[in-house]
């Protein structure tokens, strides 16, 4: 996924405890299509929802049968 880089000015200072961790671009992922397979619906849901933040498209699935038939253009 798209990460957000280091501000400009990041080199002159040191960087906060926990600063490296990175984040997903606003945005970043637009024009992106994504299946999300997942058999529990609270991590799905979470999941579109962080995808579709970030810009994407999301679809999901429940299981692999369901996801192949999307892929497939059946649902």
């Amino acid at each position: 996924l798209p990460l957000l880089g280091p501000p400009a000015d990041a080199s002159a200072q040191p960087a906060p405890e926990g600063a490296g961790e990175p984040a997903l671009a606003p945005g970043g992922l637009e024009g992106c299509e994504v299946l999300v397979v997942d058999d529990e619906q609270d991590s799905r849901d979470l999941i579109a929802t962080l995808l579709g933040q970030g810009g994407a498209r999301v679809r999901t699935a429940s299981g692999a049968q369901e996801a192949w038939d999307m892929l497939q253009g059946q649902v």
